[in-house]
């Protein structure tokens, strides 16, 4: 694979730095490998370059990424982002660089000759808005000579509001109603909307930073020890009539936080406000969380009680690939920290929101990149005229037949070499194919082994599932026999009932239960498998509930589960309840699950 069909995206945050290394494939964008690291000590304008050596050196030591071109996202801390409206203007770019600019002066607090500035035109028709960015000339030098003093070419620089806004259009955040992002990073947090082409972004300085500056206060201690304290002991209180912890520690960071994140929820009000007013906006319907300070406990049903809205966090990566040297069980500890790299990434191709802050001096080094093959060519062209006509000197004759000979000889030499190609190439086709295979056996294990994760999960307390077996072939097959031993139960008078839930709701599940799936036939073939038979007991603790509900609870709880190509689209409850005197509130379970998407391969 060539180098120049990869990048490396970077997300340079307050506290640690995301690498990812991604391949823009044909079918769409493939991360390769990432790499994560913190800073060894709090960062500041005269340490930044230092630390960001010293965390990218320790990524580049673990991991072997090939790419030399490199993205990089910068925490929208370092800049100043300001959004204006638009008089009306027409099409012309340089019109409306020149509005744009104009606005930009107004507005940015430093002289413009000390800074670099992009903006991006958001909206249509008559609402036409900008967003402009402006970051300092030296942050920027700073940041992209640590980078490129390892051997990489950093051609675009873009900040980590607009990155993460790429990032949640790419996956259709957005698409049919007005959603937020929440990113808690460490010295800030980034709300953005997401409406469909309407954006908007405030930074709010309200972030992890804030709750170990708390702790540190609280307790006389430095802020290093506070955020290990954070790490060990911090969650969001529930408040009310919720139990404290036994720790009085832990009492007392969860106290603290909650103050914190009470601050940041009415920062968040606050800007929905501005957002609805000045931005005409729609009013938000969902919350995504994001960012490295945002999975302390409880911070999701913090935000879900206060905002009265659905939360749930950003998973950046439902648009892209995931290479097989990618380590998932690492990555999904670090996912809710990658969504500017996602974001960043995805530039490689066109995304609503383009910003680049590239200094004019490295716009010029890229330039000249771009531009080093044409020199070349003319160099060699310069070399080659003098020897034209010095070969037109020499007898023509002889230099016809010595051409042709070595010709002949190249020609030769080419076919043994395409030869050896076009073996080598149905080498390749071949091993290929066994790679595919391998492929699809590993994916059908990874899923069994999530059913039956699923299936244990959601179980209700009081249902203790003894065997799991798999229904091969088509289901229709299965239905049709099932209902065939119905009726013959019921033409011989016995007691065989079917059910289906028929109310909403969860209960909470029993921990400790193992069960084991079991396989029929000895045979190594892979057939399909359209669903299960989960069998066993369920023990009714009140002897006025309805075992139909409570199983059909369970099911809509693993139906609930189906986010992509998993779980169950139907079941069927068989319940025979023998009313023994010693065990008069147990009941034998059948359920057949039935699969969206069968494992296996059909047989021919």
């Amino acid at each position: 694979m060539a180098s120049n069909d990869l990048v490396l995206a970077i997300d340079v945050g307050a506290w640690s730095i995301k690498v990812g290394e991604f391949e823009d494939a044909a079918d769409g964008l493939v991360m390769k490998q990432f790499g994560y690291s913190e800073y060894s000590t709090t960062m500041s304008d005269e340490n930044r370059g230092a630390l960001i050596t010293e965390a990218l050196q320790k990524i580049l030591e673990e991991k072997q990424f090939s790419a030399k071109k490199v993205h990089i996202s910068l925490s929208a801390q370092l800049a100043f982002t300001r959004f204006v409206k638009l008089p009306p203007i027409d099409e012309d770019e340089g019109r409306v660089r020149q509005i744009v600019e104009f606005e930009a002066k107004q507005h940015v607090p430093f002289d413009m000759d000390e800074v670099i500035w992009d903006y991006q035109l958001i909206g249509s028709g008559s609402e036409l808005d900008v967003m402009f960015v402006v970051i300092k000339n030296e942050i920027v030098n700073q940041i992209t000579a640590a980078i490129e003093g390892f051997g990489l070419k950093v051609s675009l620089v873009d900040i980590a509001t607009s990155s993460c806004y790429n990032a949640a259009r790419g996956n259709r955040i957005g698409d049919d109603a007005c959603s937020m992002i929440l990113s808690i990073g460490s010295r800030c947090s980034n709300l953005i909307f997401v409406d469909g082409n309407q954006f908007f972004s405030r930074n709010i300085p309200i972030a992890g930073y804030a709750i170990s500056q708390q702790i540190a206060k609280e307790f006389g201690i430095g802020v290093d020890e506070a955020e290990e304290l954070k790490q060990r002991h911090g969650f969001v209180a529930l408040g009310g009539a919720y139990e404290e912890p036994e720790s009085e520690v832990a009492a007392t960071i969860s106290k603290i936080v909650r103050n914190v994140m009470t601050r940041l929820h009415g920062e968040i009000n606050r800007s929905i406000n501005i957002y609805r007013s000045q931005q005409k906006g729609n009013k938000p319907t969902k919350l995504y969380l994001a960012g490295g300070s945002s999975i302390m406990a409880y911070t999701e049903s913090f935000f879900e009680n206060k905002l009265r809205l659905d939360v749930e966090y950003l998973n950046a990566f439902q648009g892209i690939r995931l290479g097989d040297q990618v380590d998932r069980q690492e990555l999904a500890e670090r996912a809710h920290q990658f969504s500017e790299v996602i974001g960043i990434a995805l530039r490689v191709s066109v995304c609503p929101v383009e910003i680049s802050l590239i200094s004019d001096k490295d716009k010029e080094k890229e330039s000249f990149r771009g531009k080093k093959p044409y020199y070349y060519f003319s160099a060699l062209v310069a070399i080659l005229i003098p020897l034209v006509f010095l070969a037109a000197s020499q007898k023509q004759g002889r230099e016809y037949t010595k051409e042709i000979d070595e010709k002949k000889g190249i020609i030769e030499r080419m076919t043994r070499h395409l030869t050896r190609i076009e073996k080598a190439k149905k080498a390749k086709e071949k091993l290929q194919q066994q790679i595919n295979h391998i492929k699809d056996l590993e994916g059908a294990r990874a899923q069994h082994v999530e059913i039956l994760s699923a299936i244990e999960k959601y179980a209700p307390k009081g249902l203790w599932i003894t065997k799991i077996e798999p229904i091969r072939g088509p289901m229709e097959a299965h239905v049709a026999n099932e209902a065939s031993e119905e009726e013959e139960v019921a033409e011989s008078g016995g007691r065989r009932r079917r059910g289906s839930g028929r109310r909403e709701g969860q209960l909470p599940t029993r921990g400790g239960r193992r069960a084991t799936m079991t396989t029929a036939g000895s045979d190594a073939e892979i057939q399909e498998i359209s669903g299960f038979y989960v069998t066993g007991f369920y023990f009714s603790e009140r002897p006025t509930e309805d075992v139909d509900d409570v199983i059909g609870d369970y099911v809509r709880d693993l139906k609930k589960h189906n986010k992509e190509t998993l779980f169950m689209k139907k079941y069927t409850t068989n319940l025979e309840n023998p009313r023994s005197e010693s065990l008069d509130n147990l009941s034998n379970v059948v359920i057949r699950l039935a699969l969206v998407k069968p494992a296996g391969k059909k047989q021919k």
